[in-house]
């Protein structure tokens, strides 16, 4: 009978087989072009965040619940949004390994997100507008 170290292991592995064998290749939404790389990356960071939650049937976890996106931009909703943001993104998202997240919200209700962490063992940092 495995131990709980045994366990422990085995979901740290499935991340990190999950993180390198993901497709780091995929379609641009908007043009049908082929993107790689960190530009698929943010495709689908953008995807994570503005697909609702419980919309896709066979991912009922999928995406950003939605009035996260469309409570005023308080300070007590922007760390809810910081905290939902980075478990949704965790979960998701296994390519990027998350250290650093920012989120700007201007007069006119535009969001802007900026990430910093690891790409596949690469230090970057980018921005994603909502």
């Amino acid at each position: 009978m495995p131990d709980k170290s045994d366990e422990m292991r085995t979901k740290k592995f499935s991340r990190v087989a999950r993180a390198e064998f993901k497709q780091t290749r995929g379609m641009c939404a908007e043009t049908g072009q082929v993107l790689t790389g960190l530009e698929h990356l943010k495709q689908s960071l953008r995807n994570i965040i503005l697909t609702p939650h419980r919309q896709r049937v066979m991912l009922r976890d999928y995406g950003l619940d939605d009035g996260y996106l469309d409570q005023p931009g308080n300070r007590y909703q922007v760390m809810k949004l910081y905290s939902r943001l980075a478990a949704v993104i965790s979960r998701w998202e296994p390519r990027l390994d998350l250290t650093r997240l920012s989120v700007d919200v201007s007069e006119n209700g535009q969001i802007d997100f900026r990430f910093e962490g690891h790409y596949l063992g690469k230090s970057v940092q980018f921005g994603v507008a909502s």
